[in-house]
């Protein structure tokens, strides 16, 4: 191998991890550890039932909806981020990112995220929706049973025939 060949696959690894660097970047990681830090302390005391790969699936979910909202603000702002000296050294300022790619890239984690997020709602749905759907019901009817005893009947007088 001739030395410009051994030069660029010393090189390409090295591209390659910068560019995984910018588009971490892109999710603005510590925004989103504080995002992932409240919705596990919400999972974490909220009642009921926990499962741990439940939890870690919807954190995956949280942090991909996360990490795309970071994304498409810095497409958004990246003029303002260029103007600014704090974030001007950003990728998409700097120009390591293009915009077309922090647009997709934003676009397609907050997708992954919604979907994620949707299908344990689904998957939750469907194996407790007909035990959650019994009970709804079953507290409801012992719920309105005193007030369709005593209450329906002076109140709704026009439906009730005599």
């Amino acid at each position: 191998m001739s030395a410009v060949g051994q030069m660029g696959a010393v090189i390409a690894p090295r591209r390659s991890t910068a560019r995984i660097r910018d588009f971490t970047a892109l999710t603005k990681p510590r925004v989103m550890s504080l995002v992932m830090f409240t919705a596990m302390v919400g999972y974490t005391v909220a009642p009921g039932r926990r499962d741990a790969l439940t939890a870690c699936i919807v954190l995956l979910g949280i942090a991909a909806g996360a990490g795309g909202a970071g994304a498409l603000n810095m497409w958004y702002e990246a003029d303002l981020d260029a103007a600014m000296t704090r974030t001007a050294g950003r990728p998409l300022p700097r120009g390591r990112v293009s915009r077309s790619e922090a647009l997709a890239f934003g676009l397609a984690l907050a997708a992954a995220g919604v979907a994620v997020l949707g299908l344990v709602n689904l998957a939750a749905a469907s194996i407790a929706g007909l035990y959650g759907l019994l009970l709804c019901r079953h507290l409801h009817d012992v719920a309105e049973a005193p007030n369709a005893a005593e209450y329906c009947p002076r109140r709704c007088r026009w439906r009730i025939s005599t």
